[in-house]
């Protein structure tokens, strides 16, 4: 009686338990990978200015669960109020997306001092919600 009791909590209990996937992402400098994120991180990059040379990136590598193959796949980098200062595409969700560094320095530079905000979505962006924080870049 007390195996068939074993047998019943092994089978029913895992079903109990929600299974759930967490997006991750990966970041490189350069093609040379700098930090792996997830939502549950501690998402903020440093760049020192004086190690910036021109034509340096950031490339960001996005993995979820449910990937969409043919869509358009963003990265804004905005302020902390959502203004807009750069916006790159690809398609697809695994689909490596950069942005260019010297064009960070120059935000940093003319506009804004404060850290910039990285998000990625896909598709039409309808709502701000629709966005996912990536990381924050801040500079010093």
């Amino acid at each position: 009686m007390k195996v068939i009791l074993v047998i019943i909590a092994l089978i029913c209990v895992p079903s109990l338990s929600k299974a759930d996937t967490i997006d991750v992402w990966h970041v490189y400098y350069n093609q040379r990978l700098i930090q792996d994120f997830n939502a549950y991180s501690a998402n903020e990059i440093v760049l020192k200015m004086d190690s910036i040379q021109p034509g340096d990136s950031i490339t960001v590598r996005y993995y979820r669960d449910t990937p969409c193959y043919d869509c358009e796949t963003f990265l804004n980098v905005e302020s902390a109020k959502h203004m807009v200062f750069l916006t790159s595409s690809q398609k697809g969700t695994f689909t490596p997306i950069s942005i260019s560094i010297d064009q960070l320095v120059q935000i940093k530079n003319e506009r804004y001092k404060q850290p910039l905000s990285v998000f990625y979505f896909e598709g039409k962006l309808e709502r701000r919600s629709d966005k996912i924080l990536l990381f924050r870049i801040r500079f010093e």
